[in-house]
């Protein structure tokens, strides 16, 4: 049935007198089954657009989100990596436009477990908070939520999944800061300050 409506559009690209002008033999030349009564209904739909002065059927205007990130994050880097790489295929796959892919730098945590009904520490656990992200621009909003929803049944355990607008932060945080640069600039700056006040 989709393929018969596929197939109608086409025929009715071509600049026909009206929609009553396609015959089903036609379609049927083109490789599409056709069954009568989807055909009727067809017809009469078109038959009362041109009586009421429509016109031919035509496709809405699909609003499109400018920049998406897809933020996986997770404690487990290789299950992560693997993860972040399949939201990249499946994004190209189903026809995305994958503009940008990165990886933040890693976030290391302490967690400490305390010994139960006090204070004392039972055990301390050091934890790497793993971050992938893949931009996707130009995507339909009748087409996001199903690339959500093929993305979301494959999550694996221990990894987490955030849809969100790009903003300027998000290409911020991805750089690691050169900690020996920021230090030769304020030395810089303190033999420029000290030259000024002599």
């Amino acid at each position: 049935m989709q393929a018969t409506s596929g197939i109608i559009r086409n025929l009715l690209g071509r600049k026909s007198k009206g929609l009553l002008t396609v015959k089903i033999s036609e379609i049927k030349a083109l490789g599409g089954a056709v069954s009568t009564s989807n055909w009727r209904h067809f017809q009469s739909s078109a038959v009362l657009n041109e009586g009421l002065g429509l016109g031919e059927p035509t496709d809405p205007e699909v609003p499109l989100y400018d920049a998406i990130n897809i933020q996986v994050k997770g404690y487990d880097f290789a299950i992560l990596e693997k993860f972040a790489k399949y939201v990249h295929n499946t994004a190209d796959r189903v026809g995305l436009e994958v503009e940008d892919s990165w990886g933040t730098p890693c976030k290391n945590l302490k967690v400490t477990k305390l010994k139960p009904e006090s204070t004392s520490v039972e055990t301390d656990y050091l934890l790497s908070l793993y971050e992938r992200n893949v931009q996707i621009v130009n995507v339909s909003a009748s087409l996001l939520p199903i690339f959500v929803n093929i993305v979301e049944a494959s999550i694996p355990a221990g990894v987490t999944m955030r849809v969100h607008p790009h903003l300027p932060e998000h290409t911020e945080i991805r750089y690691v800061p050169d900690l020996q640069l920021k230090e030769l600039k304020t030395q810089l700056q303190d033999m420029r300050d000290s030259k000024e006040k002599k």
